[in-house]
């Protein structure tokens, strides 16, 4: 696939998400496109090391994510960080034991399938388009999502199931 450089949606990931990675520090370009990661064991950038900067958007994601200075830090030093570290700057969902990784992506993976697809890709958007605009502009690409659900069954259903269990008509 041509990688969307933008978003990293097009690039297809080394590892699936939550898949265990046994080497010692995974690359980032994986979680920098991901919306939801729990942890592999540790994570680096270690581009610098091999002469070369981050390709492939690893440059721009990683400090929108984590802040600029850390996003720095990580990328001029190539160091691994454990995955604590990784959940604690907000890098990564969870952090869990190796042999529990699957099981908790199937989890989240669960947690959130068990909502209206319409909504769970509606979320996605607006907040994957909005996240780096002006908040006016974002609050535009939200109000647009949303309606864009409103004629859907899973809004109908959704506000059928809330209605049933507060006892209103």
């Amino acid at each position: 696939m041509t990688p969307d450089l933008r978003t990293g949606r097009r690039c297809p990931p080394p590892h699936p998400p939550g898949a265990h990675d046994e080497r010692p520090a995974r690359d980032l370009n994986q979680p920098d496109a991901g919306p939801l990661l729990p942890a592999a064991p540790t994570f680096a950038k270690p581009e610098i090391a091999l002469g070369f900067p981050p390709p492939f958007g690893g440059s721009q994601r990683l400090p929108r994510h984590v802040g600029r200075k850390r996003g720095l830090e990580m990328i001029l030093t190539g160091d691994p960080i454990p995955a604590a570290r990784a959940a604690e700057i907000g890098l990564v969902n969870a952090v869990v034991p190796a042999a529990d990784l699957l099981g908790a992506a199937r989890d989240l993976a669960g947690r959130i399938a068990r909502h209206a697809p319409t909504a769970v890709a509606a979320c996605l958007r607006s907040v994957t388009r909005g996240i780096n605009l002006p908040i006016d502009e974002g609050l535009a690409v939200e109000a647009a999502c949303f309606a864009a659900t409103v004629p859907t069954d899973g809004v109908r259903d959704g506000l059928r199931r809330f209605l049933d269990r507060s006892g209103r008509p």
